[in-house]
C-alpha cells in the first residue's frame, strides 16, 4: 500500500508540472490547474465582452508576473515592446492585490479605474490609474500597454 501511494505521488507530482490548462485565465503554475483540467474536460469557454471578463484580463498580467510567465503576461497585452519578456523575467513580483472601480465597456474598448499594491523584492508598492483595454474579434480582452507604463512600476517603462 505504501508503495501504491509513492508511485501514485510521485505521479501527480510529474503530471503537475508538465500540467498545462484549458482555460485562458488560469496559468500553468496555479496550485489547482490538474483539478481544473480534469474538470473542465477539455471545454474552453470563450470569454464574453463584460465588465468582469475585462477585469480578469488585468488580473491575468499580473498572474503572469508572479509566476515570472512572460508568455502569459504578454497574451494579456497589446501593444508592449519587445523587451517585455525579459523585464518579466528580471523584475518578478512576489504578489499582489487588485481592487477595481468604475469599469466602463464600450464595445471593443474598456476603461478600468485600479488601485494596485505589488509586493516586489524592494517592498511593496501601491498605485492606483485608469487602465484601458481593447478586445479582438474572439472578444477576448487586451491591457493596453501604454496605460501600463502610466502605473510607473519597474516592469513596464515608458
Amino acid at each position: 500500500m505504501k508503495l501504491f501511494l509513492a508511485v501514485a505521488s510521485a505521479a501527480m507530482i510529474v503530471s503537475l508540472a508538465q500540467a498545462q490548462t484549458a482555460y485562458v485565465d488560469v496559468p500553468s503554475c496555479h496550485w489547482a490547474v490538474e483539478a481544473i483540467n480534469q474538470v473542465s474536460a477539455g471545454d474552453k469557454p470563450t470569454p464574453a465582452q463584460s465588465a468582469g471578463n475585462a477585469q480578469n484580463a488585468v488580473r491575468q498580467v499580473f498572474e503572469g508576473l508572479q509566476c515570472g510567465d512572460p508568455a502569459w503576461t504578454q497574451q494579456f497585452i497589446v501593444g508592449a515592446p519587445s523587451s517585455l519578456e525579459a523585464l518579466v523575467k528580471s523584475k518578478p513580483i512576489r504578489g499582489f492585490a487588485l481592487n477595481f472601480g468604475l469599469t466602463v465597456v464600450n464595445g471593443r474598448a474598456a476603461t478600468i479605474l485600479v488601485d494596485i499594491s505589488l509586493t516586489l523584492p524592494s517592498g511593496i508598492q501601491k498605485r492606483s490609474a485608469t487602465l484601458t483595454l481593447s478586445s479582438d474579434a474572439k472578444a477576448a480582452w487586451r491591457v493596453n500597454y501604454a496605460s501600463l507604463a502610466a502605473l510607473s512600476i519597474a516592469v513596464f517603462p515608458k
